[in-house]
């Protein structure tokens, strides 16, 4: 009896959130406040650490619009939202069961958008870009001596 009021009020809860928080998401995501967009992600990558079983769709739907929007912006690069994703894709990459899921949900399928293969040539696009960054930072710090 137990577990299945915990399982109704679980039902509920995810209803709750996707009538009022994935709504809420939706129109802040797009936000050009730094620090809106800031809790947006914040906010997703809760969403995606506990409750990637019943967001399901919402979460693939996100995705696109939050993280891959900012990563594949080539016409207005925005580098402190960059940096944020890159962060948000860096938390969930500690957890392994996480890039599991959304390798299997979202890039397996068919008619999927291949989130995770997106996500990790940014991440290493990103990588490459810091090393080389690094490497001309101590290139020039060893011509200053």
């Amino acid at each position: 009896m137990l577990m299945i009021k915990f399982w109704l009020c679980l039902s509920r809860f995810l209803g709750a959130i996707k009538q009022y928080l994935c709504l809420s998401l939706l129109k802040n995501s797009a936000s050009t406040l730094l620090i809106v967009f800031q809790l947006s992600c914040s906010i997703f990558i809760s969403l995606v650490s506990r409750f990637r079983v019943g967001l399901k769709a919402e979460i693939g739907v996100f995705f696109p619009m939050i993280v891959l929007r900012v990563l594949e912006n080539v016409s207005q690069p925005n580098f402190q939202q960059k940096m944020i994703v890159l962060r948000f894709l860096e938390k969930l990459c500690v957890d392994s069961q996480i890039l599991v899921d959304i390798f299997i949900n979202y890039d397996c399928d068919v008619n999927s958008s291949n989130i995770f293969e997106r996500c990790a040539m940014y991440y290493f696009i990103y990588f490459l870009w810091l090393f080389c960054v690094t490497l001309k930072i101590s290139a020039i710090s060893c011509l200053e001596y």
